[in-house]
């Protein structure tokens, strides 16, 4: 039996984290300022018409909320199995997780990748001093990401494991991911396709 079937028989029901990283919030912070604030509003409206025994009121206010909930408060990570060399991309919230184990075989690197990363911000104006906000013109801020990831041997693949404050960190974790998956820590280095190659000198 080859390496694959076996690990196509692992029961995905239950497996269990060896490692977890919180990735943080699925949504940018000015979305969620944003679902925030409309929520607070709903969340009165809820109160309102819970004090005033309005049925309708208080579903319309429910149904609204968990949608709202969901954009301003969950989070995304990855969780690690070791013994069975799988990984699983979760969505986190209010302390439920879901999302489905994928096994790491394909993936046999480990590298540590920094790229730009831009969010897109929506600046808040005042008009004629009479306090009515609105929406600016977008501002485009750029940050740098340093994060560790599995890649497959040509690195032209990959997956997301655990964003990291630093350097330094994520050479740890990289390395320790390594380690305990039986992976090789390295440095990215993508393979060029022979058609890309074929363009390149045309």
């Amino acid at each position: 039996m080859s390496d694959q079937n076996i690990l196509d028989e692992v029961d995905l029901k239950s497996l269990k984290p060896d490692l977890s990283f919180d990735n943080g919030f699925n949504f940018a912070t000015h979305t969620r300022f944003t679902l925030m604030t409309f929520g607070l509003f709903i969340f009165l409206g809820l109160v309102f018409s819970i004090l005033s025994t309005n049925l309708i009121g208080i579903g319309f206010a429910t149904v609204l909320l968990i949608p709202i909930s969901y954009g301003a408060f969950s989070r995304g990570g990855v969780d690690l199995n070791f013994e069975h060399d799988h990984y699983r991309e979760y969505i986190n919230f209010l302390g439920w997780k879901s999302g489905k184990w994928k096994t790491a075989y394909g993936l046999t690197d480990v590298s540590i990748l920094t790229m730009n990363k831009t969010a897109r911000v929506g600046g808040m104006s005042n008009s004629g001093g009479m306090g009515v906000g609105y929406m600016g013109p977008q501002v485009s801020l750029q940050e740098k990401e340093t994060a560790v990831y599995l890649l497959t041997p040509s690195h032209r693949k990959r997956r997301l494991i655990s964003i990291c404050k630093n350097y330094d960190l994520a050479e740890k974790r990289a390395k320790e991911i390594a380690e305990k998956m039986d992976k090789s820590f390295k440095k990215f280095n993508p393979q060029i396709s022979e058609a890309t190659k074929a363009r390149r000198y045309r």
